[in-house]
């Protein structure tokens, strides 16, 4: 989007700041967004009414959120850093429950790099793929 709020435009900047490296600024910025959302394999059903939220709405809550919207929040966190453009992201896919799952890879000076804060809650750490159980 263009237009972001104001606050996530600041944290950016702040996480811009923090960061010395292209990879550094990734993954300050998956700390930052896996401690602010998380994944349930329930709630993917339960709250489906999430997926057609406004960007406003999703940033302005915590707790669970689906891939698609984690990674879109990681997604504009990349570009309006300035430091990444548009070719440096991958969408990926992996399926579970007859249901898909989407992830990231970026790249960065060390190559490209796994990036799936939904399944962070599930112990998926930084620069991991999603298990395949997902």
């Amino acid at each position: 989007p263009k237009i972001i709020p104001i606050s996530m435009q600041e944290e950016i900047d702040r996480l811009k700041r923090k960061s010395k490296t292209k990879h550094s600024f990734l993954k300050n910025t998956y700390d930052f967004l896996s401690s602010k959302y998380i994944g349930e394999k329930m709630k993917t059903f339960s709250r489906l009414y999430l997926l057609w939220k406004l960007l406003d709405y999703i940033w302005g809550k915590k707790g669970f959120t689906h891939c698609c919207w984690q990674n879109h929040l990681m997604r504009i966190f990349i570009i309006k850093s300035r430091l990444f453009k548009e070719e440096d992201i991958k969408f990926k896919y992996t399926t579970f429950c007859m249901n898909i799952h989407q992830y990231l890879e970026v790249k960065t000076e060390k190559g490209w790099i796994p990036i799936d804060i939904w399944t962070h809650s599930f112990g998926t750490k930084f620069g991991e793929k999603p298990p395949l159980w997902v």
